[in-house]
């Protein structure tokens, strides 16, 4: 079964977006770096299990990419919501076959584009207009060529992933898609407006970031 790789919450200024974790979870997010292909950088932290905690924002040094942002960080709206505060925008699931997980999807995935930063290399399902697919609750798929994740190298902040919900006015239809990408039960579904949450375990309790 395909496993969570990781999680991404936006932030409309990296700096303060890291201080707001740090205040809301105690516990510090590790270094990261930047993306030069999508003008982004971020922060990052294990979040147990294998998986790891991303916090990304527009890089203000970088060069405006010649597409769109991932994450929805080229759109208006994503960005007054995350001007707020930090949100929750995307999880990452590991494929062993990313271009028959593409094929596969009832819904468009994007394309694979090859990235790197440092000594990584991976490829990821990214929508050509930038956006989270389904508001965000359909993951994005990657790729590691054959190596694992890069969660063990990062800090343990004493951050631990306890659940991801996606709330869904239809969340049959949205079962639907995930048994069509073979993640049904990887994470939990329920019914409301549409949104996308995290339960993070900290060492002062349960945190939420939606």
């Amino acid at each position: 079964m395909p496993v969570i790789d990781h999680i991404v919450i936006a932030s409309a200024d990296l700096d303060d977006g890291a201080a707001a974790f740090e205040a809301s979870t105690g516990c510090a997010l590790g270094p990261g770096g930047k993306h030069a292909m999508m003008g982004t950088y971020n922060r990052l932290c294990q979040s147990g299990n294998g998986t790891y905690c991303e916090l990304v924002a527009v890089d203000p040094e970088a060069a405006a990419p010649s597409r769109p942002r991932w994450f929805g960080l080229s759109d208006p709206d994503v960005l007054a919501k995350i001007a707020v505060r930090p949100r929750a925008v995307a999880f990452i699931v590991g494929a062993e076959d990313l271009d028959r997980t593409i094929a596969a999807s009832p819904v468009p995935l994007g394309p694979a584009l090859s990235m790197n930063r440092g000594d990584l290399t991976w490829r990821v399902t990214v929508p050509d207009d930038g956006m989270p697919v389904e508001g965000g609750l359909v993951p994005g798929f990657i790729d590691w060529g054959g190596k694992p994740n890069p969660s063990a190298k990062l800090v343990d902040a004493g951050i631990e992933l306890r659940k991801i919900v996606a709330s869904h006015p239809n969340p049959a239809a949205l079962r639907d898609i995930y048994r069509a990408l073979e993640i049904d039960g990887l994470i939990e579904i329920v019914e409301g407006e549409v949104g996308l949450s995290f339960v993070l375990g900290t060492p002062g309790g349960e945190v939420v970031f939606d």
